[in-house]
C-alpha cells in the first residue's frame, strides 16, 4: 500500500523536521526596554502559550500577532526543551506581561533594613517608581520621626533619573547603586522579590485564579511576610519590630477561599438574597473591612459582614 510505503514516510518525516526548524525571536541589545524578550517558533499544533527553550533565554509563541515590530534575518538558533535546534529567521518586539485587573503591569518594593518590613507599590510605567518613592518618604519619616538617610537601588534607568537624584541630594539622602548586571550587591531587595513571587505565585495557583489577579496575590504575599517570624530578626515579626506591638493573628483567612457577603436591605429587595457568593482576596488599607471579587458583578467589593467558607 501506498501510505506504508517505508521511503514514503521517511520523506514525511524530513518535511515535518524542516518545517519545525525555524524561529521568530526578540533580540536582547542590552537596552533598558520595558518589552519582554519573545522567541516564536512553527509548531504543527496552535498553542496559546509560552514555550520556553533549553536555556530559558527565549519566550515562545506561534502567535505571529504577538509582535509589535518584526525584522527577517538569519540570527543564529535555539534549543527547544527536547534538544531540537531551530534557526532563527527574524527579531521582533512585544509585550510579555500579565496585566493586572487594574491595568497594573510592574511592582516596586520598598524595604526597612533594621526591621525588612517591605512595603509594596503597583505601576502602570517604571517611571513611577520617582512618585512612590515621594510617597513612601513622607509616610515613614512622619509615623517615625526618622529620616531616611540611605538609599540602596539596582542601576536601572527608573532609579537613576536625574529628578530621582536631584530629589535624594537636595533631602540628603545618600544612594547606593549595584553595579549592572549585578543584582547580588542588592540581595536583601532581589531574595524579598522572589519570596513575593514565588508565594503569589502558589497564592494564585491554589484559589484558582487567573494570571490577572497577580496584584492580588502579591498585596496578600507580601500582607502576610510582614506579619512572619524572619530568622535575620532571631525569630521576631517584622510588623512587631516595626511598631512594637503585638500584631494580632485573629483576622487572617484563606487566600482565594469563598465568602458570602452581606447585601445591604437598602440594596435589594425582599425576594432577593441577603447575601451573594464572592472571593476574598486581601485586606484594604486602612479600612476595617475584607476585599472579595465579585465574579457576577466583575467588580471588587469591601465588607466587613461576611461569612467565609475556608
Amino acid at each position: 500500500m501506498k501510505r506504508d510505503c517505508p521511503k514514503l514516510e521517511k520523506q514525511a518525516d524530513e518535511k515535518r523536521d524542516d518545517s519545525s526548524k525555524s524561529a521568530k525571536v526578540v533580540q536582547n541589545d542590552g537596552s533598558d526596554c520595558s518589552n519582554g524578550d519573545i522567541l516564536s517558533v512553527s509548531t504543527n499544533q496552535y498553542v496559546d502559550a509560552w514555550i520556553l527553550d533549553s536555556g530559558c533565554s527565549y519566550h515562545i509563541t506561534p502567535n505571529r500577532e504577538w509582535f509589535s515590530s518584526y525584522r527577517a534575518g538569519n540570527y543564529g538558533s535555539v534549543y527547544l526543551g527536547d534538544d531540537r535546534c531551530c534557526n532563527i529567521v527574524g527579531v521582533g518586539d512585544g509585550p510579555a506581561r500579565e496585566q493586572s485587573l487594574g491595568g497594573s503591569l510592574y511592582y516596586v518594593t520598598f524595604i526597612d533594613d533594621f526591621s525588612r518590613k517591605v512595603w509594596v507599590y503597583f505601576l502602570k510605567q517604571k517611571f513611577e517608581v520617582f512618585a512612590k518613592f515621594k510617597l513612601r518618604k513622607v509616610e515613614v519619616e512622619n509615623q517615625t520621626g526618622r529620616k531616611i538617610k540611605y538609599l540602596r537601588s539596582e542601576n536601572g534607568t527608573e532609579s537613576t533619573d536625574s529628578q530621582f537624584q536631584k530629589f535624594c541630594e537636595g533631602h540628603g539622602i545618600q544612594r547606593h547603586f549595584s553595579v549592572r548586571k549585578t543584582p547580588q550587591q542588592n540581595g536583601v531587595a532581589e531574595r524579598m522579590n522572589r519570596s513575593l513571587t514565588e508565594r503569589a505565585r502558589c497564592l494564585r495557583l491554589n484559589a484558582g485564579l487567573p494570571k490577572s489577579f497577580w496584584v492580588e496575590a502579591v498585596s496578600m504575599a507580601c500582607y502576610l511576610i510582614n506579619r512572619s517570624p524572619r530568622a535575620s530578626l532571631g525569630g521576631k515579626v517584622t510588623e512587631e519590630v516595626w511598631t512594637c506591638n503585638q500584631v494580632n493573628f485573629d483576622h487572617l483567612r484563606i487566600f482565594g477561599c469563598c465568602a458570602y457577603v452581606h447585601v445591604a436591605s437598602n440594596e435589594r429587595s425582599k425576594p432577593d438574597p441577603k447575601s451573594r457568593q464572592c472571593i476574598f482576596l486581601s485586606y484594604k488599607k486602612g479600612v476595617k473591612g475584607y476585599k472579595f471579587w465579585d465574579p457576577v458583578a466583575r467588580k471588587m467589593v469591601i465588607s466587613r459582614d461576611a461569612v467565609f467558607d475556608e
